[in-house]
């Protein structure tokens, strides 16, 4: 049985196609399955950000949407205009100032929110200029946070 093993082993042995089509087929799903663990670690480092951005984000297109309000709108319309800006938040639309001015106040922000609203908005400038009440540092942020901010057209 040595003799047998050892005359083979003096032979090459070609490697069948499959397996150099294996081989072929191996770095691109190698790749592909990085960039798929890479996408989802974004995602999920996305997912888990607080969402002061959003804050942002909310506010500035709230702004546009009270910059284009005729000044004799309803305070009943602005305040359902402008609660459609905010649809991942609890909010409360404050219109009785309009058209100088509306307040946003957003409820139950935690603190990591709080404090990157603090950064991302406290205040914008624009054709609408929004600004921060109360909150001055993120010292001020708490557990749940109500944070108000006034839309100045």
């Amino acid at each position: 049985m040595d003799q047998i093993l050892s005359s083979l082993s003096e032979y090459p042995v070609a490697r069948p196609q499959s397996v150099r089509r294996t081989r072929r087929l191996a770095r691109p799903l190698r790749t592909f399955a990085a960039v798929a663990a890479a996408s989802g670690a974004l995602a999920l480092l996305v997912a888990s950000e607080p969402h002061g951005g959003a804050v942002r984000g909310d506010l500035k297109a709230a702004a546009a949407r009270l910059r284009d309000m005729p000044p004799n709108a309803a305070g009943a319309n602005v305040a359902s205009a402008l609660a459609r800006e905010f649809p991942d938040q609890s909010a409360t639309i404050d219109p009785t100032g309009f058209p100088a001015s509306v307040s946003v106040t957003l409820h139950a922000l935690d603190r990591a929110s709080c404090a990157a609203a603090l950064r991302t908005a406290r205040r914008i400038e624009g054709r609408v200029v929004v600004q921060l009440e109360t909150y001055r540092s993120s010292a001020d942020c708490t557990d749940r946070n109500e944070m108000t901010w006034r839309l100045m057209p």
